[in-house]
């Protein structure tokens, strides 16, 4: 995201391909989160 962010900002042609990682990070980010939340809640 911040690559995409600097290179847009710069005038550049964005690279597409930090944009798909930066949504693929975060997704990655955002499942673990609720499955340890997930986790927690069914132990509790």
């Amino acid at each position: 995201f911040l690559a995409f962010g600097i290179q847009s900002l710069m005038g550049e042609e964005p690279n597409n391909d930090n944009l798909y990682l930066g949504i693929v990070l975060a997704a990655v980010v955002i499942i673990t989160g609720c499955f340890s939340y997930y986790q927690e809640a069914k132990s509790s």
